[in-house]
């Protein structure tokens, strides 16, 4: 027998190892959002911008657009298990229903369809509904009152044709939860929001004309404080294609919101990028002037694309709206960023991924990526890591082990899947629900949490089936002093998914 193979394939398969423990604990990584949820189902999920933290961003739904600046934790809007994009011709219609039930009275059903309407459109549309108490009996509504605490619903069309794309959408938040707050009495949010967006693209001779147009209406309320507000966004874009790889942009963007407390507060922001992009090639550059109010700079991407890696130097110029002690603050924020995206694929099946980057301007992060795969066996693991001079965080680690093995002659695959998370803070401010900010200052801010997840279920064509057990170590954990402590918590999901 010649072992010369075998001991060459175990030496490249050492060496794949060797690169990929090298890049994962040396080089640094960053990506704009973070998402944390210190509650139970996530009814106070924070999401963050790492540009710009501790304020929460902007984000997108299809067309529709949140405004960051409502106060809100915006997770609380996010409906898991979105429609897919496209139906292929053989399935015109795609219905599901997604069922939660668990402890402490927790129901949640999520109800949707995609289906093909006409040529070359698709109607798409989920509803979401939750009935939660919680561990106090103080995150549902009022003694007396009944009703879910949480109700989301999105309506979106999409068409595709050689003349126009088009992509219209609209949405409908209502929530009467109370707060997860240390007390432990009933402490009041409330919210009604609607949500309008189109987006439509029209191909030109030798280019493109790109519109959008948003808004958010509705009202508020967190303890005895209240507002009525509104946004706007208006973006629009042109691009010039002078041959194959070479066009010219402009890009504007707009977004006004406004409030209204018994006095009227209205504030705006406006961007303009003119430039020129590179699109085609083994790089990919775009080179751009920017201009807001107050600032004026370079706005740049290069890009270089290889097989197994991409390179990638950033600089970019946001202009934010934020709530700060209440009151609407505009805000040009510098980012400058330098990432890796990789991909190894070594013997017996083994692929690693990973993205690298780091920023050191104005909230200095880094973040650290890797997903291996192996047969039915998949690993990730994340770690951000922040500036704890400017933050209240220093340090999210999570990693995730799932094993999903295929059973000979078998349609359904059953999976066992742990989820860990560490939290630390080191800043001068905690999370606090009951502030428009979501964060008081606080000087003895240090706390570390450890969090232990198990999920286990199976999975046959459009079924799914599984329990998860949140904190299935039932430690007492707490994310800020001004926090309900998070005992363990079992809930059952349901997925059924319908083709006809």
């Amino acid at each position: 027998m010649d072992y010369r193979g075998g001991l060459l394939g175990l030496r490249q398969a050492v060496r794949s190892w060797e690169i990929l423990v090298a890049l994962f604990f040396s080089l640094l990584s960053a990506q704009d959002l973070v998402y944390l949820t210190p509650d139970y189902s996530g009814q106070s999920k924070i999401i963050f911008d790492f540009e710009n933290t501790p304020y929460s961003p902007d984000l997108s739904i299809g067309p529709i657009r949140l405004d960051g600046a409502i106060g809100f934790p915006l997770g609380s809007y996010l409906i898991p298990h979105y429609p897919v994009e496209s139906l292929p011709d053989s399935i015109p219609l795609q219905t599901y229903f997604d069922y939660h039930q668990g402890d402490y009275s927790y129901r949640d059903l999520t109800i949707g369809f995609h289906s093909l309407a006409g040529r070359n459109g698709v109607l798409q549309f989920q509803g979401s509904a939750r009935s939660f108490q919680g561990a106090y009996n103080n995150l549902g509504p009022a003694l007396g009152d009944r009703g879910n605490v949480l109700q989301n619903y999105i309506l979106q069309y999409k068409s595709d044709s050689t003349r126009i794309e088009l992509n219209l959408g609209m949405g409908y938040h209502r929530e009467k939860t109370g707060l997860p707050v240390a007390s432990g009495i009933y402490t009041p949010r409330y919210a009604e929001s609607f949500q309008f967006g189109g987006n439509s693209t029209i191909p030109l001779k030798n280019g493109e004309l790109e519109f959008a147009l948003a808004t958010q209406i509705g009202r508020y309320k967190l303890n005895d404080s209240h507002f009525e507000g509104g946004t706007i966004w208006i973006d629009s874009r042109y691009r010039h294609q002078f041959n194959r790889q070479y066009s010219l942009f402009l890009d504007i963007g707009r977004k006004r919101s406004s409030r209204t407390t018994g006095v009227s507060d209205a504030i705006e922001s406006e961007k303009l990028i003119l430039g020129l992009e590179r699109v085609r090639g083994p790089w990919e550059a775009k080179l751009g002037i920017a201009v807001t109010e107050d600032e004026t700079g370079l706005d740049a991407q290069l890009t270089l694309r290889r097989d197994s890696w991409t390179l990638s130097a950033v600089q970019k110029l946001k202009n934010c709206i934020y709530l700060v002690d209440s009151t609407l603050t505009v805000n040009s924020i510098w980012n400058r960023q330098l990432g890796l995206t990789w991909k190894i694929s070594a013997l017996n099946g083994l692929t690693a991924l990973g993205e690298i980057s780091g920023s050191n301007v104005n909230t200095p992060f880094v973040h650290q990526m890797l997903t291996l795969n192996f047969v039915d066996i998949q690993l990730m693991m994340d770690a951000w890591g922040f500036d704890t001079d400017n933050l209240y965080l220093e340090w999210i680690y999570e990693s995730r082990l799932r094993w999903q093995p295929r059973i000979p002659g078998k349609r359904y695959r059953p999976f066992i899947q742990l989820y860990w998370q560490q939290y630390q803070t080191s800043g001068t401010s905690q999370i606090d629900l009951t502030s428009w900010t979501g964060f008081r200052d606080d000087a003895n801010a240090s706390l570390s949490v450890e969090r232990l997840d198990l999920e286990l279920g199976f999975d046959v064509h459009n079924f799914r089936f599984n329990y998860r057990f949140s904190n299935v170590l039932d430690q007492e954990i707490t994310y800020s002093p001004h926090l309900q402590s998070i005992q363990r918590f079992i809930y059952f999901e349901v997925l059924w998914i319908f083709d006809d």
